[in-house]
């Protein structure tokens, strides 16, 4: 039989992003039963997948290929545009709309963008845009648009914002989560979303309405 302390301890613990191995060394060193802390932990852990269930997304659609013909004439539009636009300081930091091509928000990722896409899913819609903050974070702001699901309901209109270090080389070494931009990794799914919020705040990552949501769900899920 579990004891609910064993319980709120590993919970916490695990939020704050300390491994199971540490945790389960510390309630050894405190006198509990192995047998009693190995039942808290895997109660703990399916606690936690049941609020980040994984959702099934849309396949993305094949990209179509252009004739070269077409290539050029775009290139050619694009190239009329840019010299027409710095004889009138037509301003070039405005934030690209990807709509719900994961592929143009990746390409658009480096040095933070600004970009910002729309991920949909079975259930859920999720926007994030993407935006330099300083010369070595990136924020990430994530809005949870609307769900399907009865249950995640109170997520709907709420969100989060996190802040990424630009590359590894950057981050500092008292961080416990090892968050970054990496240009060349797609963005996250809606099914990643959830323990992206869970334990980038348990990093001092991400903040928000969106995740103390998340984790009051957990709380209240808690047996």
């Amino acid at each position: 039989m579990v004891d609910q302390r064993i319980i709120d301890f590993i919970r916490t613990n695990l939020l704050r992003g300390v491994t199971k191995e540490q945790i389960k060394l510390n309630l050894i060193k405190a006198g509990w039963p192995e047998n009693l802390i190995n039942d808290s932990m895997n109660l703990v852990t399916q606690e936690m997948a049941r609020v980040a269930v994984p959702m099934s997304i849309e396949p993305e659609p094949e990209p179509k290929r252009f004739p070269m013909f077409s290539v050029i004439i775009i290139i050619a539009i694009l190239v009329g545009v840019i010299i027409v636009g710095s004889m009138f300081l037509i301003p070039t930091s405005s934030i690209k709309d990807c709509g719900t091509d994961t592929s143009c928000y990746q390409i658009n990722t480096e040095n933070c963008g600004p970009v910002k896409v729309k991920l949909v899913g079975v259930e859920d819609e999720v926007s994030m845009q993407l935006e330099p903050k300083t010369t070595e974070l990136c924020q990430l702001n994530i809005t949870f648009e609307k769900t399907t699901n009865v249950t995640k309901k109170v997520f709907e209109g709420k969100a989060a914002e996190c802040n990424f270090y630009k590359s590894k080389d950057l981050i500092p070494e008292d961080k416990t989560i090892k968050l970054f931009i990496n240009s060349s990794a797609p963005p996250p799914e809606i099914k990643d979303i959830p323990l992206l919020l869970i334990f980038g705040a348990s990093g001092d990552y991400c903040s928000g309405p969106l995740v103390d949501e998340f984790i009051k769900k957990i709380e209240q899920s808690a047996i």
